[in-house]
């Protein structure tokens, strides 16, 4: 399954940072270059980090809403 665009696809590879292998996304990454991969793994990064603070952030937003009267 391609990881990117969520449809069913032939993957040729998939690297452990789960960038996507099928084949439509590795011509578009050789076209691109280095770059385009260094742009795929810092916002899977970022996705990361938004998703890790995601359950603390409503946990704050719960205690907020709790001391309002």
């Amino acid at each position: 399954m391609c990881i990117e665009l969520g449809r069913a696809t032939e993957a040729t590879f998939q690297t452990g940072d789960c960038l996507c292998g099928c084949d439509e996304h590795i011509g578009r990454l050789e076209r691109r270059g280095r770059a385009a991969i260094r742009r795929q793994r810092i916002a899977l990064r970022y996705r990361r980090v938004v998703a890790a603070d995601a359950p603390r952030q409503r946990a704050n937003e719960t205690a907020a809403t709790r001391d309002v009267p």
